[in-house]
C-alpha cells in the first residue's frame, strides 16, 4: 500500500485546525526548513506497529511548542513551561500518529509518544526507511513531518 503525502497533508491540516484553530500550510521542503531543526526543537514521535510498523514524527520550534501547549493548556504563551510544551507536542504527535494509522493496513497499534528537546541534534529510526518528509508553515514558524517506515 502506498501512502500519499496529500493524504498526510490533509490529515495534518484538519488535526491542527480543530485542534488549535490555526491554519497550517505546506511549504516547499529547502533548506530553511532542514535548518531549522538547527535551532531549539522539540520533536514528538509515535511507533506504529502491526500490519504495517514506522514511526511519524513531528519537529517544532521550543517557541511553536510553547505556543501550542499555551492554547492547549488555556494559559499564556509566557507561562507555557517546556513540560506543558513537551505534553503538548507529544498530543499533536499523537493525534497525527493515529489519523495516519488509520490511512495504513490493519491491524496496528500506536505507542505512547515519546518527546526530545534540544539544539542541533538528529533523531534516527534504525532499520527504516524514509517515506515521507514534508515542511509546513504555521503561526509563521516551520513544522517537519516525518514517516519512516521500518524494514521488514
Amino acid at each position: 500500500m502506498q501512502l500519499y503525502e496529500d493524504d498526510i497533508c490533509q490529515v495534518t491540516r484538519t488535526i491542527w485546525s480543530t485542534m488549535l484553530g490555526w491554519e497550517i500550510r505546506r511549504t516547499p521542503l529547502d533548506e530553511a526548513a532542514i535548518a531549522s531543526l538547527k535551532e531549539r526543537t522539540l520533536s514528538g514521535c509515535v511507533q506504529i506497529t502491526g500490519a504495517w510498523e514506522g514511526d511519524v514524527a513531528l519537529h517544532c520550534s521550543d517557541s511553536l511548542a510553547r505556543k501550542i501547549a499555551a492554547l492547549t493548556f488555556g494559559i499564556e504563551t509566557d507561562e507555557a513551561t517546556l513540560a506543558h510544551a513537551r505534553d503538548a507536542l507529544g498530543e499533536m504527535a499523537n493525534m497525527t500518529g493515529g489519523n495516519v494509522k488509520s490511512l495504513l493496513p490493519a491491524p496496528s497499534s500506536l505507542s505512547l509518544p515519546a518527546v526530545v528537546e534540544g539544539t542541533d541534534y538528529s533523531m534516527r529510526i534504525p532499520v527504516g526507511r524514509l517515506l515521507a518528509q514534508i515542511a509546513f508553515e504555521c503561526q509563521g514558524e516551520r513544522v517537519l513531518l516525518r514517516l519512516v517506515e521500518r524494514d521488514s
